[in-house]
């Protein structure tokens, strides 16, 4: 009995032993597939992430190429004076029919050249108060009227040969940053409170006598 319990009692230790080797093993397989649980978990996680953040890149930039705006184009607009009535604001004296005015997709170039019959320009009060255009460019001969609260700004160059005439209250004309005069008969006249502004690192004329006024205040 001794011996028999001995074995039994001996057996029951390996049985015991065993199971709880088994145990731990299972504890430590358990804990493994837990951390390798969490893992991959954290690894789809960290995918999904990734994923989301391409995604919000990929919207990112098109949305950035989708609603950059469009460079704004340089245009030529020639008056010819068509209309007969001289004014600015009459899509028939340009051509191109189009009044030339600055905006965000279209800058001008407007060049005013001498058309007998048609050298006098009104900026009349059918435009908007403020004009601005990228150039402007008037020839020998012709005349700019500037009315009463309009303003004309050259936000580029403009080259001056004829008269600019700033007539009344308000009236504002602005040369742009870089002007010049060629020829002898450029003139800048200012009656009844305007403004006439020539604003450039230098100045330019050719051709003007010794004697000659460029400035005149009425």
């Amino acid at each position: 009995m001794h011996i028999a319990a001995g074995r039994f009692g001996l057996a029951m230790n390996m049985k015991t032993n065993a199971d709880a080797w088994m145990a731990a093993e299972v504890s430590e397989l358990s804990r493994r597939a837990e951390r390798a649980g969490r893992g991959l978990a954290a690894m789809v996680r960290w995918g999904r992430s990734r994923c989301r953040l391409a995604i919000v890149a990929a919207v990112l930039v098109l949305g950035w190429v989708g609603g950059a705006p469009a460079t704004a184009q340089l245009t030529t607009a020639t008056w010819t004076g068509a209309a007969g009535d001289g004014r600015y604001s009459n899509p028939a004296n340009w051509s191109g029919g189009v009044v030339p005015i600055n905006s965000g997709t279209t800058l001008y170039n407007v060049v005013v050249p001498f058309i007998s019959g048609k050298s006098s320009l009104l900026l009349d009060s059918d435009v908007p108060n403020d004009i601005t255009v990228n150039d402007f460019t008037l020839a020998n001969g012709v005349t700019l009227t500037v009315n009463p609260n309009r303003r004309f700004t050259v936000d580029d160059d403009a080259m001056i040969s004829g008269l600019v005439n700033v007539a009344g209250f308000r009236g504002y004309f602005d040369s742009g940053w870089a002007v010049t005069f060629p020829g002898n008969n450029a003139r800048f006249a200012v009656s009844q409170s305007g403004t006439a502004v020539v604003r450039a690192t230098a100045y330019s004329a050719t051709g003007l006598p010794s004697n000659q006024t460029l400035f005149s205040s009425i």
